[in-house]
């Protein structure tokens, strides 16, 4: 009876083992069918949270470097970083201005989509969702919404103030077309993804700071990860202003599946015109010659417009 016993005590604990070992594996490694039946829109149910409760999500290791389709990703940038459109009030420093673009950009796109309604934006670089913003007067004057993303986190405390009518992430879109982690230089207008700054943008940085500057390194995903999680295939407006990686951005949106209207994208490169020139006509060639898009503003400020005919 006593070796029963043993036996019995033995087989019990190897089992239980066996249980743990199972349910430690689900999140030591990527649960590989767990979402393989995924097919359609998902719905991203976020809870907005206050500037003082919000901290990034942790996103495991095995959700690095996966491509921006798959769907394991996908379910995770939905269930885990995006937060919805607020419902509540805006919160606005300066409610009664129409205009918040920098150098003009939002009247003159306004124009240029002869004065759309309930459209989608995208603005990467929504740096606190108002300070100059290209995104808040179609979310304000023309009943849009669109998706705001900023990597920097005390930025986008003050984003989540703001109480934006738009999805909000607090992440950087991913140079490659994968997720991934990446070094970020604090420096909140001008601060950007670090490898990908040119050496003169980096001294500006140092000039204009008084301190410092924090390097930190921030979770990103690719734009389409994201829009897939939310179900969206147009865009009417994008917004590229990120300080450095601007092309890299680009070139992973899938622009066979994804369609957007009008582009500005950020090409001047501070103090150093032959990069600004050589970004320009990489643009040129990807957008104009490659996708059908034209010039229909340069030289105003920083941007270069584009849109698709």
């Amino acid at each position: 009876m006593a070796v029963t016993r043993l036996l019995l005590t033995s087989l019990t604990l190897f089992v239980a083992l066996l249980v743990l070992a199972f349910e430690f594996s689900d999140y030591a490694r990527p649960p590989r069918t767990r979402f393989s039946s995924l097919k359609g829109n998902m719905s991203c149910h976020g809870v907005i949270r206050s500037p003082e409760e919000w901290r990034p999500p942790l996103t495991p290791d095995w959700l690095q470097d996966l491509a921006q389709d798959v769907p394991e990703l996908v379910r995770h940038v939905c269930d885990e970083w995006v937060l919805p459109p607020s419902t509540g009030e805006r919160r606005l420093l300066q409610p009664e201005r129409e205009h918040y673009s920098q150098r003009g950009q939002s009247e003159f796109v306004d124009e240029l989509l002869n004065h759309k309604t309930n459209g989608f934006f995208v603005e990467s670089g929504a740096f606190d969702g108002e300070e100059l913003s290209n995104s808040l007067f179609f979310e304000k004057s023309r009943n849009w919404t669109g998706l705001l993303v900023e990597p920097n986190p005390s930025s986008f405390l003050s984003l989540l103030e703001k109480r934006r009518r738009a999805y909000m992430v607090n992440a950087c879109l991913s140079p490659k077309t994968k997720s991934l982690v990446t070094p970020f230089t604090m420096s909140e207008l001008i601060g950007g993804l670090s490898d990908y700054m040119e050496q003169t943008h980096k001294v500006r940085i140092e000039q204009e700071s008084n301190e410092a500057v924090p390097i930190v390194n921030v979770q990103c995903f690719p734009l389409y990860s994201i829009l897939k999680a939310i179900g969206v295939t147009h865009i009417d407006y994008f917004s590229l202003d990120v300080e450095g990686a601007e092309l890299e951005i680009l070139f992973t949106l899938p622009l066979d599946q994804i369609t957007v209207d009008v582009f500005s994208i950020e090409y001047v490169v501070t103090n150093n015109q032959q990069a600004s020139d050589r970004k320009l006509e990489i643009i040129k060639k990807y957008l104009v010659d490659s996708h059908g898009y034209r010039i229909v503003q340069i030289g105003e400020g920083e941007d270069v417009i584009l849109k698709k005919f």
